[in-house]
């Protein structure tokens, strides 16, 4: 007879998982509205929008091999917590921030907290998936990024057209919002110990 599988979607993986949604939703809906404002609003040519692009994977790929040192130091939930709430607070900076030079500074510190917080969620979930089940589990968690990459950018385009810019980067701070409140749910817990 079959044993019983363990589970994966606990209640640890599902605020993961919405964690990790809510801030690809973020990044993918950015990339496809903020060029859009850099040439309509700020007026700045395609290269300008197209280094708004640039500078965020910039800082985030520099950071990236920093970030597992960092989770180490500090511990996972509290560098999950801290750079979800820092990656917050520069969602929001883009309702007041109107000046280019300052969305440029913002993509960056921004990319950096995006490097830090993708790492951390994508690590506790490795952690909180039962070890017979890693495979499944990860492909499920790698599922809340491809969702984001087709509903950030429907969500941003559609509030930006029907809308405003404006309403577009409040509804995002929403959005983090809600992910980071999911984070704030996972429930401490072992790592789940290599056997």
């Amino acid at each position: 007879m079959l044993k019983n599988k363990e589970p994966i979607w606990t209640k640890a993986f599902i605020s993961l998982f919405t964690t990790n949604f809510s801030i690809f939703i973020i990044f993918y809906g950015l990339v496809s509205a903020l060029p859009l404002y850099a040439t309509d609003v700020l007026s700045r040519s395609d290269e300008d929008a197209g280094l708004l692009m640039t500078i965020f994977l910039v800082s985030a790929i520099v950071t990236r091999p920093f970030s597992g040192k960092i989770l180490d130091l500090i511990g996972k939930r509290k560098v999950l917590w801290l750079t979800l709430f820092l990656y917050l607070i520069c969602t929001g900076l883009y309702y007041l921030i109107e000046p280019f030079e300052g969305l440029l500074v913002l993509r960056f510190v921004q990319g950096i907290f995006f490097s830090i917080a993708t790492t951390a969620s994508g690590s506790m979930a490795a952690d909180n998936i039962p070890i017979s089940r890693r495979g499944a589990g990860l492909g499920y968690f790698t599922m809340s990024t491809n969702l984001a990459v087709v509903i950030g950018p429907l969500i941003a385009l559609t509030l930006m057209q029907s809308f405003s810019y404006d309403v577009m980067f409040l509804s995002l701070t929403v959005l983090l919002l809600i992910g980071s409140i999911a984070a704030l749910l996972i429930p401490e817990g072992k790592k789940v110990e290599v056997t």
